[in-house]
């Protein structure tokens, strides 16, 4: 909160002072400055650092919005396919399916069932782990986003700053009120660094708020369905089971 307070102050400042330059003058002198230069070559170094910034997010959110699907992360066929052969008590080819497929809810449920030896107990805890571990890979390029998102306005805020001393510098070089173009540039420099600052915050938080939740989703959806699978289970109180290295598991599956 007190971040934005500060942001806020600032820019109240800058229009302050653009509007008073903008005030000794109302005819515009000088040359005409297109906006090619005003927002890229014309800009101080701040400004190149957050458009740089601003095209890593973009290729981030790209990425992401290509990886971070659900035929990708839970694709219909493979719940299908580990149900099928849980129902027909295919424990060998089950295991060999999921130690080849990416998915999410091959992955946990490959982890749970080489703990079959050990029990229901410890195949739902190695499923949970494996959840867990698979949740925060997941997790990992969105919290870049979060972190472009959450410095962007910092960097940018920098760049306004600046902007303004040099606007100040200004004033005292004079040692009265300049004239409006001696002011523009610094003042424009402020808000053009606003302006990138912006640029990389606004899509980065709002992407990394729609993939955290479609990670969340997927998750939570993995985690119930290989529940479901494990729970259907019903094996007998002491039915045999080979595991895909061949070693034989005994299943003690309550109700």
């Amino acid at each position: 909160m007190k971040k934005w307070t500060t942001v806020l102050c600032v820019l109240l400042v800058v229009m302050l002072l653009a509007s008073t330059a903008m005030a000794q003058d109302g005819k515009p002198k000088g040359k005409q400055i297109s906006w090619l230069e005003w927002f890229v070559t014309g800009t101080e170094w701040v400004a190149w650092v957050l458009m740089v910034l601003s095209f890593v997010s973009t290729a981030l959110i790209i990425q992401m919005f290509m990886q971070i699907r659900r035929p990708l992360i839970m694709p219909p066929h493979v719940e299908l396919q580990v149900k099928q052969m849980l129902e027909a008590k295919q424990f060998r080819e089950l295991l060999a399916f999921t130690q080849g497929d990416p998915s999410l809810l091959s992955i946990i449920m490959n982890r749970a069932l080489r703990e079959a030896p050990n029990g229901y107990g410890a195949m739902e805890h190695e499923m949970e782990t494996a959840l867990q571990e698979q949740s925060t890979k997941l997790n990992l390029k969105p919290e870049i986003l979060s972190i472009l998102g959450n410095t962007g306005p910092l960097i940018g805020l920098l760049g306004t700053v600046l902007g303004i001393i040099k606007a100040f510098a200004e004033i005292v070089k004079v040692g009265s009120i300049p004239n409006p173009g001696d002011l523009a540039g610094s003042i424009g420099m402020a808000l053009v660094a606003t302006f990138w600052g912006l640029t990389v915050a606004i899509p980065s938080l709002v992407v990394y708020s729609i993939i955290k939740n479609r990670i969340e989703l997927y998750t939570n959806e993995a985690v119930c369905i290989g529940r479901e699978c494990l729970a259907g289970l019903r094996l007998g109180p002491k039915a045999r089971s080979k595991s895909r290295d061949g070693v034989e598991a005994e299943a003690n599956v309550s109700a």
